[in-house]
C-alpha cells in the first residue's frame, strides 16, 4: 500500500530536500513528511518560513489554517496537494474531500497545486518502482474511473475496474474514461 501522503513525502524528499513545509493535513501527513527528513513549520509562530505548502485531508480545517496557506502560496511557496478528491465517502454520506480545500486555495491564490496522488501519474510510478515493475507488467486495479483508472492510464498502465466501490456498471458504460477491463 502506498498512500498519497507517503508518495507526497517521497516526492518532496527527492525533488526538494531540506524543504520547510506548512501543512494543512492530519497527523499521518506530518509523520510521513518528517520521516523523509522534511521540516514541518506549523509549530512555529507566524509568519512561517515555508518553502512549500502541502495540503491533505484535514477534518479539523480552520479558517486560520487557510489564511496561513493562502499567504504562503501568495508569497511564493510551492503549492502541493496530496490528492484532488473533491468528495469523500463518510459515515453520513458523501462529504467534502481534499479537493474542496485545494479549490478554495486555488481560487484565493490563483495558483494551481502540483498534485501527487491519483489521477496524476507520480504516485502510480512510485508504486511501480517500489515493486520493481515496469509499465509492461503492471496494472492498476480500482473502483473509481476519475482517479484510479485515469491515474493508471496517465502512467501508461493497464487498468482494471472493480464494481465494488464508487463506479457502477452504468457509470462505466457512459463515462468518457474507460478501463481496459471490468
Amino acid at each position: 500500500v502506498l498512500t498519497s501522503p507517503q508518495a507526497t513525502a517521497a516526492y518532496l524528499a527527492a525533488h526538494a530536500p531540506g524543504a520547510r513545509v506548512y501543512i494543512i493535513g492530519e497527523r499521518g501527513l506530518r509523520t510521513e513528511l518528517e520521516a523523509c527528513g522534511l521540516s514541518v513549520v506549523n509549530d512555529q509562530a507566524p509568519p512561517y518560513d515555508a518553502t512549500h505548502v502541502v495540503v491533505g485531508i484535514d477534518r479539523t480545517l480552520t479558517y486560520a489554517k487557510m489564511v496561513e496557506a493562502c499567504l504562503l502560496i501568495r508569497a511564493g511557496a510551492t503549492f502541493i496537494g496530496t490528492n484532488p478528491d473533491v468528495t469523500f465517502p463518510g459515515e453520513r454520506g458523501i462529504v467534502p474531500g481534499n479537493g474542496a480545500t485545494l479549490a478554495a486555495l486555488r481560487v484565493s491564490t490563483g495558483v494551481e497545486p502540483r498534485i501527487i496522488g491519483k489521477p496524476e501519474p507520480e504516485m502510480m510510478l512510485q508504486a511501480m518502482q517500489r515493486m520493481g515493475g515496469t509499465v509492461a507488467d503492471t496494472a492498476v486495479i480500482g473502483d473509481r474511473l476519475d482517479t484510479d483508472i485515469l491515474g493508471g492510464q496517465s502512467a501508461g498502465l493497464t487498468s482494471l475496474l472493480v464494481l465494488t466501490g464508487v463506479t457502477t456498471r452504468a457509470d462505466a458504460a457512459r463515462d468518457a474514461i474507460q478501463a481496459d477491463y471490468i
